[in-house]
This record gives structure tokens, C-alpha cells and sequence, in this order.
């Protein structure tokens, strides 16, 4: 596994990643963090998929909260998953 110094230290405690979007940076970013959940003896991530197709997310990952999300239109949502997430990757 790659060794991000800067997001291991952000690992410390359990934390919750949004991700906005469904294309093709989000496979191996979320890859990525269930290894660190794998690795750990504790659920150390939580992750969030924001996406106005959540059907393919929901097929693609499993496990994952994946939620209906049209980030131009539904401000009130989005603001909500942000204001829940410890980071917010866009």
C-alpha cells in the first residue's frame, strides 16, 4: 500500500470521507481506504459517496453509503454531508 504520510496522519481517530462524485478517481481512492480499514483493528473510515448516479455506485461499491445527490441543485443536502464529514474530497 502507497504511503501517504499526509492522509495517515489525518487517520488517527475514526473519520468520515465524503466524495463528490462517481468517476474515475473515486475507485482507487476508495480502494485506498478500505485497505486502511483492512490493516486496522478498528472501523477507522467511513465513506460517503455523493452522486447524481447512485445506481453504478451502488454496484461498484459495496458497503459504502452512497447518497442521490445533484450538488448544483440540492444545496441543503450537500451542505449536510459536508458538515458530517471529517474530509471532503471533490
Amino acid at each position: 500500500m502507497p504511503k501517504f504520510e499526509y492522509l495517515t496522519g489525518l487517520l488517527k481517530a475514526e473519520k468520515t470521507i465524503l466524495i463528490l462524485g462517481s468517476g474515475y478517481v473515486v475507485p482507487p481512492v476508495v480502494d485506498y481506504y478500505e485497505q486502511i480499514n483492512r490493516d486496522s483493528s478498528q472501523k477507522m473510515i467511513n465513506i460517503i459517496i455523493g452522486t447524481n448516479k447512485p445506481e453504478d455506485a451502488k454496484k461498484n461499491f459495496k458497503g459504502i453509503e452512497v447518497v442521490e445527490l445533484d450538488v448544483t441543485k440540492d444545496k441543503e443536502t450537500l451542505n449536510g454531508l459536508v458538515q458530517r464529514s471529517d474530509i471532503v474530497i471533490r
